[in-house]
């Protein structure tokens, strides 16, 4: 006789409907659901509903499933992440895609964990830490926007983010910012002198108003670029 299966896909067994409960088979499928809805955070009381088993049949066959929930959430992320990152290896673009999510979803569950777990303010201000790296951009509202269009790409060895990737969204002063740091980051020497003598600050200033009356009275840009290159003067 052929094997009958319910809605679901499940055997249903040979006794279903007649007078007392059919005996449940803990088989490798069931197994896997129920690991599978551990992990998504269900009670114990819902995955045997599930099941259409008691509580206690569900403890006595699933103990060994049932005993990493505390886990089973984490160890499902590892392995959907390392198929993602498996499959986008192979050159699977749409598995790049998802990877990119899940890294967003995951940073942001990490950073609200993080915050999550400090201390209560004591109304103190924190000392800041020694040898702590970071990097502060401009407290503008347009580098705010920029920096938030920034996505982060991940690559066989490393991680990039690139115009592309941002699609419509501008990028350009925090590329700028980008580069500016790596060319400090090389300590480079000046071949001369920028023409601003900081030392003598009333003459800087000078300067800068000079430049401001050439921009202003001429209504064009340039004459207010030569002036600061030091190639003109204002009208």
């Amino acid at each position: 006789m052929d094997e009958i299966f319910d809605l679901f896909g499940d055997p249903v067994p040979a006794n279903w409907g007649q007078r007392g409960r059919p005996e449940h088979i803990p088989t490798q499928q069931n197994r896997n659901r129920v690991s599978m809805l551990v992990a998504l955070g269900w009670s114990n009381k819902r995955i045997a509903a599930a099941l259409f088993v008691t509580l206690p049949t569900l403890r006595k066959h699933y103990f060994s499933e049932l005993k990493y929930r505390d886990v089973a959430r984490d160890r499902l992320n590892a392995n959907l992440a390392t198929k993602l990152w498996s499959l986008f290896m192979e050159g699977n673009v749409a598995a790049g895609k998802e990877f990119r999510k899940f890294l967003e979803v995951n940073d942001r569950m990490e950073l609200e964990s993080a915050m999550g777990s400090q201390p209560p303010s004591t109304g103190k201000a924190p000392s800041e830490r020694v040898g702590k790296k970071a990097l502060l951009h401009a407290p503008s509202s347009l580098m705010d926007w920029c920096v938030g269009n920034v996505k982060i790409e991940p690559t066989a060895t490393a991680i990039r983010a690139t115009k592309q990737n941002a699609g419509d969204a501008k990028i350009d002063p925090w590329a700028a910012l980008m580069n500016g740091v790596w060319m400090m980051s090389r300590n480079p020497e000046a071949n001369g002198t920028s023409g601003w003598n900081t030392d003598d600050l009333d003459g800087l200033m000078a300067k800068i108003d000079a430049v401001v009356d050439a921009m202003g009275e001429t209504g064009d840009a340039d004459s207010g670029r030569q002036v600061l290159q030091g190639v003109g003067r204002p009208a």
